[in-house]
């Protein structure tokens, strides 16, 4: 006999429930905010905010976890280390529920789900500003270039002098 087992099935099989609840919490990692159904967003809070605690932590085993849950390993880079680095002094409470309403199609209590904290995007270095950093050194003796030959100043006026041939043809096209 299953005790104290209280869980909403959403009727759905568990893998099709998991892929869901996975899939929206991609999409509230990567916009920051998310409008669904009131069921769906308290759940997902249950979701959501362990992953947070998670990517808190910051560790190999933990992003893991993250990326057994999530799928993706772009949206837990960003989880670890943008939206984690955000709540850093918050011990909980990472997400909020607003509620919008109900819908138009078959009434369902619809809410927003966001996070509490703005998220504060660290910005990366170019590739640009990244090749600028490298610090040159002088060259040896074996890197060093030698100096190219001189050319003859009669070769060079000749060959400045000489202007390209152009060539004209009235079919471009090949005959086959």
């Amino acid at each position: 006999m299953r005790h104290s087992v209280v869980n909403n099935k959403f009727r759905m099989k568990t893998a099709h429930r998991k892929a869901t609840f996975s899939n929206m919490a991609k999409s509230l990692i990567e916009h920051g905010r998310i409008e669904t159904t009131l069921e769906k967003a308290k759940y997902l809070r249950t979701y959501i905010e362990p992953l947070i605690t998670l990517g808190k932590k910051g560790t190999l085993a933990t992003r893991r976890i993250a990326i057994e849950r999530l799928h993706h390993k772009d949206t837990v880079n960003r989880l670890f280390d943008v939206i984690a680095h955000s709540f850093k002094d918050r011990n909980g409470g990472y997400t909020r529920i607003i509620r919008s309403g109900k819908r138009r199609g078959d009434n369902a209590n619809m809410a927003i789900i966001e996070f509490t904290d703005p998220i504060i995007e660290i910005p990366k270095p170019s590739k640009k500003d990244a090749s600028n950093n490298v610090v040159e050194t002088a060259p040896t003796e074996s890197t060093a270039k030698k100096a190219p030959e001189t050319v003859a100043p009669e070769v060079a006026e000749t060959v400045a002098t000489t202007a390209p041939e152009t060539v004209v043809t009235d079919n471009p096209t090949k005959e086959s």
